[in-house]
């Protein structure tokens, strides 16, 4: 077809959808007109609409369109985001970590519930328990000795990580707490008496989503803990365990 003769053929195209449009199609159905001029829009439109119409000469296409169209494509989309697999965000955690003391011969265990406000800030109250052996060393002319015992208490942590869109994030944890210290009782310490003590930390980790609801982690925190007697002990725990994110 010649371009000049397009002008003539939309025309009598319209005419003849004039004509339709008098005549009402049955079931409430219109008729639409669309002109697709270029041969790269051209293939993409007609390949979408060659089920709706015929593609009359001079680059006009016809087709029927329901009334429950719009209703049709709005159950479409929301089923696509079904199958995309949308998920709301995962707020709340439970979380278990195991690890050894540093600076002594020592083991910590710790499990904690939490709460995410923001992607960075996470909210956590815990129940640690803490052991450690007994420190002797022996000389010619005598020993020396540090008597370890069991930790026992219940916290409020703050963690913020600092990169929470990227897939490893380092994160800084600060806590406090209450509980009681339980010495060892052996041959060399034969008494013990249990304390209360109110307990300080900080200190930085890093954490690693394994899974969509599963995370990572390991971190590093100096524990502080103290009674009424001013009485103080540091400990220096390395832990690593997992949180289950819901």
């Amino acid at each position: 077809m010649k371009w000049s003769t397009l002008p003539f053929t939309l025309l009598a195209s319209l005419i003849w959808v004039g004509t339709l449009q008098a005549q009402p199609a049955q079931g409430g159905r219109s008729v639409f007109v669309a002109s697709h001029l270029g041969p790269k829009w051209d293939d993409v439109y007609s390949e979408s609409r060659r089920s709706q119409g015929p593609v009359l000469e001079g680059g006009v296409s016809l087709g029927i369109e329901s009334p429950t169209a719009g209703l049709e494509c709005s159950a479409a989309a929301a089923s696509a985001q079904d199958a995309a697999g949308w998920t709301p965000r995962l707020r709340w955690s439970v979380e278990g970590a195991a690890g050894v003391q540093l600076q002594y011969t020592g083991t910590i265990q710790t499990v904690a519930v939490g709460f995410a406000p923001t992607r960075s800030l996470t909210l956590l109250i815990g129940a640690e328990r803490s052991r450690t052996d007994d420190e002797i060393e022996f000389y010619p002319d005598g020993y020396a000795s540090e008597r370890g015992g069991l930790v026992e208490f219940v916290s409020a942590e703050l963690r913020y990580a600092f990169f929470a869109n990227r897939r490893v994030s380092p994160y800084a944890v600060a806590g406090t707490g209450r509980g009681v210290e339980r010495p060892n009782v052996n041959e060399m310490f034969p008494y013990g008496v249990d304390r209360r003590i109110a307990v300080v930390y900080f200190g930085a980790g890093v954490r690693v989503p394994v899974h969509r609801r599963l995370d990572a982690f390991a971190d590093w925190r100096l524990i502080i803990s103290g009674d009424d007697a001013a009485e103080m002990a540091v400990l220096g725990p390395l832990r690593a365990g997992l949180a289950f994110r819901f």
